[in-house]
C-alpha cells in the first residue's frame, strides 16, 4: 500500500492516493534453501523499498505504465526469473471496488 500520483484527471495530477501493488516474485530458492544465506536469494526487503521509492518519485498517467515499471525494477535483479505486477486503484470508478492491472513479465521479455 502506498499513496502516489496516478491518474489522467485533473485532481488526480495534484493529489495522492492510495495504491496497491502485490508483486510475485518467481526465483530458484534451492541454494538459499541449503545455505540459509541471503545473498543467495531475493532481498524482497530491498525489492520493496525501491518499489515505494519509484512510486512516489514519479507521477503516472496509467496504471498500466506503473506495473511495467514495478517489472522492470524487479527484473533488474538476475536471480528473479519471473516477476507478476498486480496494481489496485481503489478509487478509480465510482461504480466499482476498484480498477487494477495484472502483468507477468520475465527475464526473456
Amino acid at each position: 500500500e502506498i499513496e502516489c500520483i496516478v491518474g489522467i484527471r485533473k485532481s488526480e495530477r495534484n493529489e495522492k492516493q492510495k495504491i496497491f501493488a502485490t508483486v510475485e516474485i518467481y526465483t530458484n530458492t534451492e541454494k538459499a534453501a541449503k545455505s540459509s544465506n541471503i545473498r543467495n536469494t531475493v532481498n524482497y526487503s530491498s525489492i520493496i523499498k525501491n518499489i515505494k521509492k519509484l512510486l512516489i518519485n514519479k507521477k503516472y498517467l496509467l496504471l498500466e505504465s506503473m506495473a511495467e515499471d514495478i517489472a522492470k525494477l524487479v527484473l533488474k535483479n538476475k536471480k528473479v526469473n519471473e516477476a507478476k505486477v498486480l496494481v489496485k486503484k481503489p478509487k478509480a470508478l465510482p461504480e466499482g471496488k476498484y480498477a487494477a492491472v495484472e502483468i507477468a513479465r520475465t527475464q526473456n521479455g
